[in-house]
């Protein structure tokens, strides 16, 4: 009798998809598999069908310890897993991330938990592969997971996105052989092999958004459309198809529109050239963009980002965004990416609080509370308490400021101008505000002058102490 014919119909149309998956990609198992072993039901299953169909001897299992759950929980999850290693046969490799470590990545990259756990578990599964020189690491990604993940786009409104299937398989081989199995199956294999996986409490927390879908929202829809799942896909087939088109269309015109400095500093995208460039296919020349900025590691762009560059071309919304460690602006057609954070064009900096506050280039706008100094130069801002309406704040200069003189009032746009001040570099300067308008404005560090209002001028520069504002270059934030 066959080993196949001693097979339950469950576990022989595992098997069978199984076998297909490694037939389809021509992919050899025995180069090694490193699977992603978290113990619950569905890498379970995955380690077990893998043991059977491949042999145990290139293959791995790696559970990795988020510090996400209390310590009795986790201690009782790893010893539980580590003995269902030993009853397949599979080697039991455990690492742990440090503490807090989830939470910091999560605040730097600016994503949820569940996304920074996922980075970091993944950064662990592939250097582990490569200190086994294994050339595949195995997850258990099903057809149900693929479904939540297409809800989930779906209702965050993930133009890009949401028809993105799960690849089988990655160009870094990452292999998924179940991503043609429902969960329902799964649990039916468990069951009749006398097994479950371990219970993660996070699963039924509802504050995590793959589980609210999971426990909330599918059961609402299977109630209300039943055979959701085959109509959900349908659509997101179509999506993707359509995604992938203007996809490729935006990559063929990369070349002639995208511009990338040597260092992969500064990116330029012509927006305005006698091409016509659909909103779909601006938003993917515009990640296309930001992704040719060299990065230690990938940044992404929000939906949000997005819309306000979109706004910025059409000359209707921010003339500067800040993105994920960088900065865009648009300029006659062109839109100009730099990385670094720009100091002012984000918002205002209040000097209410702080003596001093970073501008850009190195510099730091000073405030020194001073006696008068009847021989210094006019034009040094010098600015008594009872000049200024509300509070004083640092900031860049917008479209429409002006500086008013002596019977005169004179654009900030037109000073830079004529100081010769490079247009990419005009935002750099800072300007001095109140609730009424500029107070000043500190060209002298860009090669031009400081300049301040006639309502400064005009009060008289008694010997009280004030204040007197300067620029300087930083040198440990010393304003002396």
């Amino acid at each position: 009798m066959s080993v196949m014919s001693q097979l339950s119909t469950t576990e022989r149309t595992l098997h069978k998809r199984v076998v297909q998956f490694f037939h389809t990609y021509q992919l050899s198992p025995q180069k090694g598999i490193l699977v992603a072993f978290s113990g619950g039901a569905d890498s379970l299953t995955l380690l077990s069908v893998l043991a059977s169909v491949c042999g145990t001897s290139a293959l791995k299992a790696l559970y990795v310890n988020h510090h996400l759950r209390g310590t009795d929980e986790l201690e009782l999850e790893i010893e539980a897993n580590a003995q269902r290693c030993e009853e397949l046969g599979v080697p039991f490799l455990y690492r742990e991330l440090g503490h807090g470590q989830v939470d910091r990545v999560s605040a730097e990259r600016g994503t949820g938990t569940e996304e920074a756990a996922r980075h970091l578990r993944y950064g662990v599964l592939r250097a582990v592969r490569e200190e086994l020189e294994y050339r595949f690491i195995a997850t258990a990604h099903t057809r149900t997971d693929v479904l939540e993940t297409h809800l989930m786009r779906l209702f965050q409104g993930s133009r890009l996105h949401f028809g993105s299937t799960v690849s089988p398989v990655t160009d870094d081989m990452i292999i998924r052989p179940l991503l043609r199995v429902d969960r329902d199956l799964i649990d039916v294999y468990l069951r009749e092999k006398g097994s479950s996986g371990v219970h993660d409490s996070t699963n039924d927390d509802t504050a995590y958004l793959r589980n609210s879908i999971r426990h909330v929202l599918v059961p609402s829809l299977s109630q209300v459309f039943p055979g959701w799942e085959s109509a959900v896909e349908r659509v997101g087939d179509e999506v993707n198809q359509l995604s992938r088109a203007v996809q490729m269309r935006a990559e063929l015109l990369a070349g002639t529109v995208i511009d990338v400095n040597k260092e992969g500093s500064r990116v330029t995208l012509t927006v305005t050239d006698g091409i016509r460039l659909e909103p779909p296919l601006l938003r993917r020349l515009v990640f296309l963009a930001f992704s040719s900025l060299s990065f230690d590691a990938p940044r992404r762009l929000s939906d949000g980002q997005v819309n306000e560059i979109l706004s910025m071309v059409t000359r209707s919304g921010h003339s500067r965004v800040v993105t994920p460690d960088s900065h865009v602006y648009y300029q006659d057609g062109v839109l100009i990416w730099k990385k670094g954070m720009p100091a002012l064009s984000s918002g205002y900096a209040s000097l209410v609080y702080s003596e001093k506050t970073y501008v850009c280039g190195g510099f730091v706008l000073c405030a020194q509370k001073r006696r008068v100094d009847t021989n210094a130069d006019r034009d040094a801002v010098w600015l008594p308490s009872s000049v200024p309406v509300g509070p004083v704040v640092v900031r860049s200069a917008r479209p429409g400021d002006f500086l008013e003189l002596e019977g005169m009032k004179t654009r900030i746009s037109d000073m830079l101008r004529g100081w010769k001040i490079p247009r990419e570099k005009r935002w750099e300067v800072p300007i001095l505000c109140d609730d009424i308008g500029v107070l000043a404005v500190f060209g002298a560090a860009w090669g031009g002058r400081d300049r301040v209002a006639q309502r400064v001028r005009a009060t008289p520069l008694a010997p009280d102490e004030t204040t007197l504002y300067s620029v300087r270059k930083d040198k440990g934030h010393d304003c002396g």
